[in-house]
């Protein structure tokens, strides 16, 4: 088979003519890796994902659109997903102060953007100084680089980087693409004019083409010779020439197109997909995003969840067990704030407990008594909650079923992304689905801080977020973890600011002469190590 690039009008018209493509395909078309076989040079790589994103700078994204931006940007550091270890990557090594307010970063030599222009701690302070004016645009970086005081370009290969105060979750923050490097010429751009992608990074493919609606098309940097080898399987450039990365909303259309042989990998295999890739030998890949699983984030200044035995009541109203039975097999229900799979997780299983008789009892004592309907009423006024849903979730209709069953009407607001981002930053939502990604339990604070994102929308501070911001100041990785995945998170779970529901699982199906697919750290899509058998 003879991979080329594929027409930017290929995935316009397959939406058509790829829905009845899974019944003709040959079980045994392709072909693994024989044992032993080096890897191929060659061919570009299609990869369907689910949907249009607004955004492709990786400075600026925060959902599915960073599995694009990873391939463009790299970070000074990288992260180890068996061991969650940081280690060296656009940065050779580092040093931190006693109390990790002050980072120094000792650059790789040789380092080159797309164009050319050469990387170095220049790069890293325009970098870091522009995520910092981006403000709220750069939702993630700006928690990342918050208290940043100064930074200074020492020599071409030392840059010095100061805060405030103690910022100890800085050090993994290096190793996101949130803080991958651009080159001059795009910080030059504005940041809408980022979004469209045409950016120019450090990374192992670069941006060619993005249509709308259609395609993004990234080519091989020929030049990349600094891959973090404590981590990956080789070194200088990727093997694939290319990624084409084509828009398919459609489930069936995606898995039928996998099995036809017209596209690599399927991002977002459902459910009902799932046996059918099994059961013809296709690979299924799949990874526990580590961070804040999927959640009821909720608005406490709205009527009656401003009320915390309301919120207690929704916590133990969900049966988790049941919501994580209707996705996948290897879901988990939520046992945290933060997911097993995030650096010092600990369990807080007995807060998430299912108890619909301890919700009544909770509810009793709030003044809300069950009507003859079912529905519970205060005050002539029905016990009703609004839950606004982006991604329409299979269990949307569990939960709503969950809720009824303790006298609670839960009206599902399902909508866009765009829209839904729109409504967390305005904050008009009473409770709102969400989670978020990261390889480190800072992800609370980010969440939830009075500072940061505030989820909860609080208008006034409480004990808890001088709480989130002392973890800064705890220097020792696996003591501060331990502090936030422990106490913190006890604290949230009690005030039900935070109500997880199951752990966020990806689940990538790719096909059969796919070798070398990985995720990163943060469950993103790695195709530097990627290779096809034919």
């Amino acid at each position: 088979m003879t991979r080329t690039r594929t027409a930017l009008a290929l995935a316009a018209a397959s939406v058509l003519l790829l829905t009845g493509c899974a019944a003709g395909a040959d079980p045994d078309a392709g072909g693994e890796a024989a044992a032993g076989e080096e890897p191929r040079s060659g061919g570009v790589l299609q990869i369907a994902m689910s949907a249009d994103y607004s955004c492709l700078d990786g400075q600026q994204a925060r959902g599915g659109e960073l599995n694009i931006a990873s391939q463009i940007l790299d970070g000074l550091t990288a992260q180890d997903p068996e061991t969650g270890e940081i280690v060296p990557h656009l940065a050779e090594s580092w040093d931190i102060s006693d109390d990790a307010s002050e980072f120094t970063f000792h650059l790789r030599d040789g380092v080159t953007f797309h164009d050319g222009t050469p990387f170095t701690a220049q790069s890293v302070k325009a970098n870091l100084e522009g995520i910092a004016n981006l403000g709220a645009r750069s939702s993630l970086g700006q928690t990342y680089v918050d208290g940043l005081k100064e930074i200074e370009a020492v020599d071409d290969h030392t840059v010095r980087i100061a805060f405030e105060g103690p910022n100890a979750q800085f050090l993994q923050a290096t190793s996101t693409t949130t803080l991958g490097f651009y080159a001059d010429a795009t910080l030059a751009l504005s940041a809408e004019e980022r979004c469209q992608g045409d950016v120019i990074g450090t990374g192992p493919f670069a941006f060619e083409a993005y249509t709308g609606n259609t395609t993004v098309e990234l080519v091989r940097n020929d030049d990349y010779d600094w891959a973090p080898e404590q981590i990956t399987a080789h070194q200088g450039p990727a093997y694939l020439e290319g990624l084409t990365f084509v828009v398919m909303p459609e489930a069936s259309v995606r898995n039928g197109s996998l099995q036809s042989g017209q596209i690599d990998v399927n991002s977002g295999v459902s459910v009902q997909d799932r046996a059918t890739l099994d059961a013809q030998g296709f690979p299924v890949h799949t990874y526990s995003n580590p961070g804040a699983p999927t959640n009821l984030w909720i608005n406490v200044t709205q009527e009656p969840l401003d009320d915390v035995r309301v919120r207690q009541a929704i916590t133990h109203a969900l049966d988790r067990e049941e919501l994580a039975s209707v996705v996948f097999e290897e879901q988990e229900p939520a046992t945290n704030t933060v997911s097993s799979s995030t650096p010092g997780y600990q369990s807080q299983e007995d807060l998430l407990a299912y108890d619909p008789e301890l919700a009544g009892e909770l509810l009793d004592e709030a003044g809300w008594e069950l009507g003859a309907d079912g529905v519970r009423e205060k005050d002539g006024q029905p016990l009703k909650v609004r839950i606004t849903d982006y991604y329409k979730y299979n269990y949307t209709e569990l939960i709503q079923a969950h809720l009824a069953r303790v006298g609670i009407d839960a009206e599902i607001q399902t909508v866009t992304f765009s829209e839904r981002s729109a409504i967390l930053e305005n904050g008009e939502y009473q409770i709102i689905t969400g989670n978020l990604t990261r390889a480190d339990a800072d992800i609370i604070r980010t969440i939830h801080s009075i500072d940061q994102q505030n989820t909860n929308q609080r208008e006034d501070s409480v004990p808890l977020d001088q709480e989130l911001a002392d973890t800064l100041a705890v220097v020792d990785e696996t003591a501060r973890a331990e502090l936030l995945t422990g106490d913190v998170s006890r604290a949230l779970l009690e005030e039900g600011y935070a109500i997880p529901m199951v752990e966020t699982l990806a689940v990538i199906g790719t096909g059969k002469d796919v070798e070398g697919f990985a995720f990163d750290a943060t469950a993103r899509q790695k195709y530097y190590d990627t290779w096809l058998t034919e």
